[in-house]
C-alpha cells in the first residue's frame, strides 16, 4: 500500500528545495520537514515548491517534498506520521478528520483510515477549481455530450476525483454506465493520456502547467457544470465543503463563463508538529506571502481572512497564536475551534 502512496521519491534540488534527499552543503542543526504533496506538475506540487523554498529562505528549516498519488495519499502519509506538513483541499481535510462522517459509503479509504482528531490547518484560500477537460476534437460541448465517450475519472489514490466526476454526470442525467471510466495514477497523467488519444477527456484541476500543455497541443475546454442550487446540492452530495467558480476571463482551456465546483485549498499539518514551528511558518507565509505569490500565483488570494472563514478542520495552536497576535482570532473563532474539534469525537 505505501508504494502506492508514495509515486516517487525524486532525488534533486529544484529552487533551493531540497526533495527527499540531503541537500548539498545543508546547515547542520536545520529542522528538517517533510512536505506531502501530490504528483509532479500539479498545481499542489508547484504550491509546495513556492512554500518550501521561501520557508527555506526566512526560517531555520530544510523542506523534502513527498510526492504522492493524490489528496487520499497525502491525508494518509500525513495520518502515518510519514509527512510533517502539506497542501490538502478541505473537502479531504474534512473527510480525513471526521473519518468520512456521514460520507461513509462514498468514500470507505477514510473510514478505513479512521478519524484522524490530530490534523490542524494553519493557513488556507483559493479555491481551486475542478472539471472535465474535453478535447477539442472529441465533439463534446455539454456534460451531455460526454454519453457514449471515453474520460479519466478516476485516479489511484483519491477518491475524491470519482466522486466529483460522479456529481458532474448525474447533473447531466448521466449514470456512471453511460460514459466509459478509465483510471490513471494522477490526474496529470489522466490528462496526459487523453492528450495522447486514450479518450476523450479527463477529471482534473483546471490550474497548472498541464492546462497550458493541453492547449497548445490538441486544444480543448473544460465543460461547464450548473452552480445553481440544484446543481450545488448535488455535486455536495459526493464532495462536502466544495464551492462554485465562474471564469471571469479566458485562461488556458477555460474559456470566459465556464462554471464548474471549486474546492478551497488549506495548508495543514498535525498536534505533532511544535506550537513554536507551527507559528513561524503561519507567521512566515503571511509575511512573505507576495513573495510565495511571485513563484506561484494562487497566492495571490490567500489571506488571513480566507483562511479564518474556510476552515473545515481545527486550527494548530500555533497558528492560532499567530492569529491573536495580529488582531484577527475573535470570541466567534473560539466558538468554531471548539465546533471543530468536537466534529472528530
Amino acid at each position: 500500500m505505501k508504494r502506492l502512496l508514495i509515486s516517487s521519491i525524486v532525488v534533486m534540488v529544484i529552487h533551493g528545495l531540497a526533495f527527499a534527499g540531503t541537500t548539498p552543503g545543508q546547515k547542520v542543526g536545520r529542522t528538517k520537514l517533510g512536505f506531502a504533496t501530490a504528483s509532479l506538475g500539479s498545481v499542489n506540487y508547484t504550491q509546495t515548491v513556492a512554500m518550501g523554498e521561501v520557508f527555506e529562505k526566512y526560517l531555520n528549516t530544510s523542506i523534502f517534498a513527498m510526492t504522492t498519488t493524490g489528496s487520499t495519499a497525502i491525508a494518509t502519509v500525513m495520518a502515518r506520521g510519514e509527512a510533517d506538513v502539506g497542501v490538502l483541499n478541505s473537502t479531504h481535510s474534512f473527510l480525513s478528520y471526521t473519518g468520512a462522517k456521514g460520507f461513509e459509503a462514498d468514500f470507505p479509504e477514510y473510514v478505513k483510515l479512521g478519524k484522524q482528531p490530530q490534523f490542524r490547518m494553519m493557513a488556507g484560500g483559493h479555491p481551486i477549481p475542478f472539471g472535465i477537460l474535453v478535447r477539442k476534437d472529441a465533439g463534446i460541448n455539454r456534460l451531455q455530450d460526454l454519453k457514449g465517450k471515453k474520460i479519466f475519472g478516476k485516479v489511484l489514490g483519491s477518491v475524491g476525483i470519482w466522486a466529483a466526476t460522479r456529481g458532474y454526470l448525474e447533473t447531466a442525467g448521466l449514470k456512471p454506465e453511460d460514459v466509459t471510466i478509465l483510471s490513471a495514477t494522477s490526474t496529470t497523467e489522466g490528462a496526459k493520456r487523453a492528450m495522447e488519444g486514450e479518450a476523450h477527456g479527463a477529471s482534473i484541476n483546471a490550474e497548472g502547467p498541464r492546462m497550458i500543455e493541453f492547449e497548445a497541443t490538441v486544444g480543448g475546454w473544460f465543460l461547464s457544470g450548473p452552480i445553481d442550487d440544484k446543481g450545488m446540492a448535488i455535486y455536495k452530495k459526493y464532495w462536502p465543503g466544495i464551492t462554485s467558480f465562474t471564469a471571469q476571463s479566458d485562461t488556458p482551456c477555460v474559456k470566459k463563463g465556464t462554471t464548474m465546483m471549486a474546492i478551497p485549498t488549506l495548508f495543514f499539518t498535525t498536534t505533532r508538529l511544535s506550537d513554536d514551528l507551527a507559528y513561524a511558518l503561519t507567521k512566515c507565509f503571511f509575511e512573505k506571502r507576495k513573495e510565495i505569490a511571485n513563484i506561484q500565483r494562487e497566492f495571490d488570494d490567500w489571506s488571513v481572512e480566507s483562511s479564518l472563514k474556510g476552515a473545515s478542520i481545527p486550527f494548530h495552536a500555533g497558528a492560532i497564536k499567530y492569529y491573536k497576535e495580529i488582531g484577527a482570532w475573535t470570541p466567534a473563532m473560539d466558538q468554531l475551534q471548539e465546533r471543530l474539534i468536537a466534529a472528530a469525537k
